[in-house]
């Protein structure tokens, strides 16, 4: 991409670190959450940039909230079916997420990230056990 096409592109929104990003055209319903990069990043229309107010709402809760499957219906009905799906910002406006108050958020927050990692944790573990066992076939069919 040319500088003088990521400027046209990024002159319409900012990134800001910790800002929640849903994808609404093609695959819909990804969600992340953007971690300051020195890298300079640029999406079309394909991604949502959703700021909550830090008052009210932690956009961590609003991620993990985008991600049950009550939210992922609603996201599916208000897809537009044409040649790429997609969602029109209005009617992602229109979404209404339930939360509870802040400090309540951020221990479920905690909560989900530490399942999360367990998850990611417990994925890794066939990995290890298949090399493991490699290392032992190879370890012991050189000791013969």
């Amino acid at each position: 991409m040319s500088i003088n096409d990521f400027n046209k592109i990024y002159k319409g929104y900012s990134l800001n670190d910790g800002d929640f990003l849903l994808t609404i055209v093609g695959t819909i319903g990804r969600t992340a959450i953007y971690r300051q990069s020195k890298d300079k990043i640029a999406f079309q229309r394909s991604v949502a940039i959703i700021r909550g107010k830090e008052e009210i709402i932690d956009n961590y809760f609003l991620m993990f909230s985008f991600q049950l499957p009550t939210i992922k219906k609603i996201l599916q009905r208000v897809t537009s079916i044409s040649a790429q799906p997609g969602i029109y910002l209005r009617d992602l406006s229109n979404i209404e997420v339930w939360y509870p108050v802040i400090s309540e958020q951020q221990k479920i927050i905690a909560l989900l990230k530490n399942i999360c990692n367990l998850i990611a944790a417990n994925e890794q573990v066939p990995k290890l056990v298949i090399k493991i066992v490699k290392n032992f076939l190879a370890n012991s069919l050189h000791l013969n």
